[in-house]
């Protein structure tokens, strides 16, 4: 199932055409051990921050007021062409 929606998003991110609709971010980066990690971290906490925000306003507004944002995000110890 983490397959197939990840796919679905990402797949989705490509066929959107307006970009304000959109966050498509694509990077290659060459970090120590220790900012890898720190990196990792703050994305975790990142989505959690997130995730609370996304509680609170369910209770706080109406369901018409809330945008609907599927989240993915991901990382692989490689480069592209690895």
């Amino acid at each position: 199932l983490n397959r197939d929606w990840s796919k679905f998003t990402l797949d989705e991110v490509f066929r959107t055409k307006t970009e304000s609709d959109v966050l498509h971010q694509l990077s290659y980066l060459r970090l120590s051990l220790e900012s890898k990690e720190k990196l990792f971290s703050q994305m975790r906490d990142l989505i959690d921050e997130a995730a609370r925000v996304s509680r609170r306003e369910k209770m706080k507004y109406p369901n018409e007021e809330l945008y609907p944002v599927s989240l993915l995000m991901a990382a692989i110890p490689k480069g592209f062409l690895d």
